[in-house]
């Protein structure tokens, strides 16, 4: 059978293309079998804490406001001129010294002239008693009816009534003549005194006030859930429980103690009044003055982390912590009370666990790490 030379060189171009695929499949697999197989990349490391477990203190500060104890207006009881101003302006005065007399000597007179009306109807009583008694002598041996031992009896009663009306009298003028001295009920300083001596002064005009110099009351309002956390614990009367920042920023040297609460809560604030009080021996707080008040707690033996540990996620605080098997997984905390720059946990933790310390915006929830445990004490100082 004779080939034609056009086959012949069909059958040349099939068998060297077969050749060249051949040769390529040959040389990739040889290629695929002799490549590296890539190993999986090592954990990364992450520095990691505990939590501390310790005594906090929890104090916490409001501003508040100073009241005396006693704190009241000294007004005029009588009406008349002032005859005698006997303190000055921010004097210092203990209970029952004069401070103003009014109108005394106007008084002194009716005094006197009470006195001897009282004399002059006790003289008529004495007399009215002797007639009744000669009366009775004269009615006893028949010689007098018993119509006029009736008329001395009667005479003898009126006179005793003009003895008591007398003495209301004094006792009226006496009582006068009290109301015209002004006296200081309680120890205290006098405030400003706007009347001076050669005023008229009616019944009820202020002529100055008097602060108790001695224990103060402070003033200052809280939350309703600060509220709830105060009564709650059973120390928060106790004293020594309460200190002051005064308005210079320097601290009173004594301590006081919350003395009362409120009894309604300010709807319009959502908060409530506490009262304290505090010992003023030196006389250095006074009626109005405003300074901070401290109320001071102890919160013993709880968790402690740093903030920088935790972050916010829909307004939820979390922690990444980090389990036995190094696997990073994501926890919800509740702070009992936050601190500049710790918070002290109440519900989520333990003191057991490990929390991621650096590096939580790189870590991912599920992702195995290398921890690296670190003590936050010289970092993050408390």
């Amino acid at each position: 059978m004779q080939i034609s030379p056009q086959c012949c060189v069909f059958q040349r171009a099939f068998f060297t293309i077969a050749g060249l695929v051949l040769a390529g499949s040959g040389l990739s697999s040889c290629t695929r079998s002799s490549a590296p197989v890539a190993e999986p990349a090592p954990p990364q490391a992450y520095s990691v804490t505990m939590p501390v477990v310790m005594d906090v203190p929890a104090d916490r500060q409001y501003v508040a406001s100073v009241q005396n104890t006693s704190h009241i207006e000294l007004c005029a009881r009588v009406e008349g001129f002032i005859e005698k101003v006997v303190v000055d302006e921010g004097q210092r005065v203990t209970k029952g010294q004069l401070i103003f007399s009014i109108g005394r000597q106007a008084f002194e007179t009716e005094l006197h002239r009470a006195r001897a009306k009282l004399k002059s109807a006790q003289a008529d009583f004495r007399m009215a008693e002797i007639e009744q008694a000669n009366t009775a002598i004269l009615l006893e041996k028949k010689i007098i009816a018993k119509v006029d031992m009736e008329l001395a009896q009667a005479k003898t009663d009126a006179a005793a009534a003009a003895v008591e009306e007398a003495g209301a009298d004094v006792a009226d003028a006496e009582r006068h003549l009290s109301l015209a001295e002004v006296r200081a009920p309680f120890d205290g300083i006098i405030n400003r005194l706007p009347k001076k001596a050669g005023s008229l002064v009616n019944v009820g005009d202020v002529l100055t006030t008097l602060s108790s110099d001695g224990d103060v009351f402070v003033y200052f309002n809280v939350s309703e859930q600060e509220y709830l956390e105060l009564i709650a614990r059973t120390d928060y009367t106790a004293p020594g429980g309460l200190s002051l920042e005064l308005a210079d920023g320097n601290a009173y040297p004594h301590q006081g103690r919350i003395e009362t609460v409120d009894a309604v809560i300010d709807k319009s604030m959502g908060t409530i009044a506490f009262r304290g009080r505090f010992p003023n021996p030196d006389h250095v707080l006074r009626q109005g003055a405003s300074c901070k008040v401290t109320v001071r707690h102890l919160l013993k033996q709880v968790v402690v982390i740093p903030q920088k540990c935790t972050f916010e996620l829909q307004h939820r605080l979390c922690v990444y912590r980090v389990g036995q098997d190094n696997k990073v997984q994501m926890e919800e905390v509740v702070p009992l009370f936050r601190l500049p720059n710790h918070f002290v946990i109440g519900r989520g933790l333990s003191a057991q666990d490990r929390v991621i310390f650096e590096g939580i915006q790189l870590v991912q929830e599920g992702q195995v790490i290398e921890p690296r445990e670190q003590a936050w004490a010289a970092s993050a100082p408390l």
